[in-house]
């Protein structure tokens, strides 16, 4: 029972969506740990609280940038290996942390994050102006805030391919599962997860994206179970593809140097395609 009191409390003095951010300043590494040039830097738009964001260099030849979304706990440097390896591939790579997150002004809570991921996609347009070169990549809560951001743009595509690793599908849905993964509180998952809103659910959204969509998710994923990739897959209607790769767990997928070369491939193939269709 004291679960369940302390679940509520949390639930109503976050407003029913806190829950989903966990939030921490400390630095736990930076780029230069990679050999990676790096600049740090706050987005100052007015349109909101200045945010931070890491601005990590690329290799070699320029393929594109990239805009990674991290997932709800730490910085951007606690997240900074899943996208460690992209430089070397030619990717500039944009690293944005959320209102509240590693030093960024404001409150992290889902509304504003959702306004900080679109005030970013604006940025990165403004940034690289050939809109075949942008990708964006999004991890766990990351990937379902950047579906439900690039799905909600209307008519405007700000990229021209989207990866989502682990997405889960609906907030909702994913606090009914969390809910009812403990014993005591499973009798109740269904009226603690009505607490929680669906306005940014990706789900209610994926169907308006029409740019190609990579989902990867771990098949052993306990966090988020691979059937939310698999529901937005199909509510895609043509743009989407998916792995799901056998013997990972949640956002590991993409540590396999294997995936690693098939993903290039595959960012390849749709910026290449995007290059040819003049979608610039």
């Amino acid at each position: 029972m004291r679960l369940l009191i302390a679940l509520l409390v949390l639930l109503l003095t976050g407003g029913c969506t806190g829950v989903f951010m966990y939030p921490d300043n400390v630095r736990v590494i930076d780029p230069s740990a990679y050999g990676l040039k790096f600049s740090e830097n706050l987005l100052q738009d007015g349109q909101g609280p200045d945010l931070i964001y890491w601005d990590i260099q690329a290799k070699g030849k320029y393929q594109g940038t990239i805009l990674f979304l991290h997932g709800n706990a730490g910085n951007v440097s606690t997240h900074l290996r899943a996208v460690s390896w992209l430089p070397e591939e030619g990717y500039r790579v944009i690293m944005l942390d959320y209102r509240g997150y590693g030093g960024s002004q404001g409150y992290s809570e889902i509304r504003g994050v959702h306004h900080d991921a679109e005030r970013m996609f604006r940025f990165v347009a403004a940034m690289e102006p050939d809109r075949s070169r942008r990708i964006l990549f999004g991890q766990s809560l990351g990937a379902s805030i950047a579906l439900y951001t690039q799905g909600s743009q209307q008519d405007e595509e700000f990229f021209s391919a989207i990866i989502a690793d682990s997405p889960f599908a609906s907030y909702r849905e994913i606090t009914r599962e969390k809910v009812g993964s403990f014993w005591l509180l499973y009798p109740f998952q269904y009226p603690i997860s009505l607490l929680i809103l669906e306005t940014y659910s990706p789900i209610n959204m994926v169907k308006k994206i029409t740019v190609p969509t990579l989902f990867i998710h771990g098949q052993d994923d306990q966090i988020v179970l691979p059937h939310h990739s698999l529901d937005l897959c199909q509510a895609m209607k043509g743009y989407c593809t998916r792995w799901e790769i056998s013997g990972m767990d949640h956002i590991h997928a993409l540590n396999g140097i294997g995936l690693r070369k098939r993903t290039i491939q595959w960012i390849q193939e749709v910026t290449t395609a995007a290059r040819g269709k003049g979608k610039h």
